[in-house]
């Protein structure tokens, strides 16, 4: 990549953001069954919504995302969450409510 714009970089925090969100959520080690899975019959699913797969993003978005988000660090705290809330897709009206600000 030789040359840098904004809306590559734009595409850059957006997709970081996407990765953010696809992560799994860190969980704290706590109780747990040893009770074997159920097993469900064909009749017990058909009435069952289907299970959403997670898709996990792939390592190599995973080490661009980790790049980005060094990119906001200098930042001042406000700029930072503005650059974030837009990367998130959220709009300038939330944005502006968000951090205080009038439009």
């Amino acid at each position: 990549m030789d040359r840098w714009t904004p809306s590559l970089v734009e595409a850059r925090l957006s997709e970081a953001a996407f990765v953010l969100k696809r992560l799994p959520e860190p969980r704290l080690r706590g109780y747990f069954s040893t009770w074997p899975e159920i097993i469900h019959s064909f009749a017990d699913q058909v009435g069952q919504e289907p299970k959403r797969m997670r898709v996990l993003p792939s390592p190599q978005a995973i080490s661009r995302m980790e790049q980005t988000l060094t990119w906001t660090a200098g930042l001042d705290p406000v700029d930072g969450k503005i650059v974030w809330l837009r990367a998130y897709g959220y709009r300038w009206r939330e944005v502006c409510r968000a951090v205080g600000l009038q439009r």
